[in-house]
């Protein structure tokens, strides 16, 4: 019997110790299914096999427990989706939340939701496994899920040192009023220093060296900052002071975290997405920089050549700044191209809508902009005239005072300045009187209208003295006479002289016509344009004075006979 009892009883022990433990997994799952499901009394048989709870809980309430999963998702999955889902619709939703909530029956699942923000779903494997009808389970967690969102949180933190709300709520609003009163203690010795720096050496200095910023705008700068830095702080102070309040009192603590959540979700969100911009950022400075070393040696380049450091057949000296120009906006626009989709939000809708927009409006407001660009580097490039020539566009007569790639200024006589778009000059017939002044000469002419009755020898040689008088007039070449036309009542004559300055050509029209004046008046020539009446005998011819007629007589002159009527 000693032998017996001293065998049998570890072994009792032992199933004495399995019985028990089997009891208390029996009666855990038995209070998990009546924690899950309050006005439920079925049972699901494999409960007191389960060990692990996927309890969905909310403000303490149990809303439905997880059992079944959905192909790889596990239950513990799913409580972990649902948790997250609730509490995100929960923060975003006005309460009361529970009026929000309501479900959807589809053909093999129950959604649920609070307003159109999905929370969790039943499957037809939930209500099998319970051995309930999908409807009335879906009934019964709506309920639940109700009650628990009506409810407030089922415990509050304890006060520490055991005070009322109102003392902690006092409490933190004498706090906060010291903060502001430090905070206004400090900004003031701040903008009092800045006064008294402002008539420093220092910041005589610091002036100095920007040139362009007096000391009293860097001191309004600085003064506006730190105006602004005082207020953001106090409004800061204050925004976080309210929730703190809030959070004492048992109806105040669900709209706490809300009014935090106001603040902190927006810099959460601009954190995350500034970091998860960091590549593409890295990207663009790469671009920029790389840009930035193309655009200094393009520069470089061009600038040599315009100097004639660097010279290229065929290549004129006054075309590496528009080259450069045009091969700037180039490099400009192919950067633009490559950077563009790495900007952000580049890929949104809205983003490209603003961009086409944007676009449309530059096409049709710089339509005349851009032929005038594409004027001006066609002009830059057909070298029809240079700054400083003395050109005729048009009716436009005068100096040339900047060729720009927009625009020409020419300066006229009357030191007038006019702006002519280049399209209007790419379309019109452009005279340059500089090009070969000093290389070749220019040939000014005036043309003389004379009778026929002096002799066109006397007058070739009389407007020849009158160019070899006139200053700027060159000797040689030797001016010469032109006679362009025998008109009826007068002859024609033309005078051309040359000269190497084409820029003061009015002032040697004006003195040529001067010495013309002077030699014919000398001369005894008399200067006109005669439109008369010949009453002649029909005998003689009309010739010059100097000239003898046929067979070497003279001309009879005209008889006049009176006759007397008595």
């Amino acid at each position: 019997m000693i032998q017996i009892s001293t065998l049998t009883s570890p072994l009792l022990k032992l199933l004495a110790y399995r019985s028990g433990l089997f009891i208390a997994i029996a009666l855990s799952g038995i209070a998990h299914q009546k924690l899950a499901y309050a006005d439920t009394s079925s049972e699901s048989p494999n409960s007191s096999l389960r060990t692990e709870s996927h309890l969905l809980e909310w403000n303490g309430h149990p809303v439905f427990e997880f059992r079944e999963k959905l192909g790889s998702i596990s239950a513990g999955d799913r409580l972990s989706l649902a948790r997250l889902h609730l509490e995100t619709a929960v923060k975003n939703t006005t309460p009361p939340i529970s009026e929000h909530v309501r479900f959807v029956a589809t053909p093999h699942s129950i959604d649920f939701y609070i307003d159109e923000r999905p929370i969790f779903s039943l499957f037809d494997q939930d209500a099998s496994g319970l051995r309930l009808q999908k409807e009335w389970l879906a009934t019964q967690v709506l309920g639940n899920l109700k009650t628990a969102l009506s409810a407030g949180p089922s415990t509050l933190k304890p006060l520490p040192f055991g005070l009322s709300p109102w003392v902690w709520a006092a409490l933190y609003f004498v706090g906060y009023l010291l903060v502001v009163a430090f905070l206004l203690q400090g900004f003031g010795v701040a903008f009092r220093t800045l006064d008294r720096w402002k008539t420093s050496a220092a910041a005589l200095r610091i002036a100095r060296y920007l040139r362009y910023f007096s000391s009293d705008r860097i001191f309004n700068g600085v003064s506006a900052l730190l105006g602004l830095a005082r207020f953001s702080s106090i409004a800061i102070a204050t925004y976080l002071t309210i929730p703190l309040v809030l959070s004492v009192f048992p109806w105040g603590a669900t709209y706490a975290p809300k009014l935090l959540a106001l603040i902190l979700d927006p810099i959460k969100e601009v954190a995350t997405v500034a970091i998860a911009y960091l590549p593409n950022l890295f990207f663009i400075a790469v671009i920029v920089f790389f840009t930035r070393m193309l655009l200094k040696i393009s520069h470089w380049f061009f600038d040599e050549i315009g100097r004639g450091t660097i010279r290229f057949s065929g290549f004129h000296t006054d075309w590496a700044e528009p080259t450069y120009q045009l091969g700037r906006i180039l490099i400009l626009a192919f950067s633009l191209i490559v950077i563009f989709p790495y900007l952000p939000g580049a890929g949104s809708p809205a983003f490209q809508s603003v961009s086409v927009f944007i676009g449309v409006l530059i096409s049709f407001g710089s339509s005349s902009a851009i032929s005038n660009a594409i004027a001006g580097f066609v002009l830059t490039y057909m070298r029809p005239f240079q700054p400083g020539d003395f050109v005729k566009i048009g009716g436009t007569t005068g100096n040339v005072v900047e060729k720009g790639i927009l625009v020409t200024r020419i300066r006229t006589i009357k030191n007038v300045d006019i702006t002519i778009p280049n399209s209007a000059i790419l379309g019109n017939h452009i005279e340059n009187f500089s090009t070969n002044a000093r290389a070749k000469l220019l040939i000014l002419n005036s043309t003389i209208t004379i009778g026929y009755d002096a002799p066109w020898k006397l007058i070739h040689e009389l407007l020849i003295q009158s160019a070899k008088r006139t200053p700027r007039i060159l000797e040689n070449p030797t001016p010469f006479v032109l006679q362009t036309a025998l008109n009826d009542f007068t002859v024609s004559y033309q005078i051309n002289a040359y000269t190497d300055d084409a820029s003061l050509q009015m002032d040697t029209y004006s003195a040529l016509h001067a010495a013309i004046q002077d030699e014919f008046a000398r001369a005894g020539v008399e200067i006109m344009s005669p439109q008369y009446l010949s009453i002649r005998n029909g005998n003689d011819t009309m010739l010059p004075k100097s000239s003898d007629g046929p067979d070497g007589h003279t001309r009879a002159p005209f008889e006049v006979h009176t006759v007397n009527s008595q």
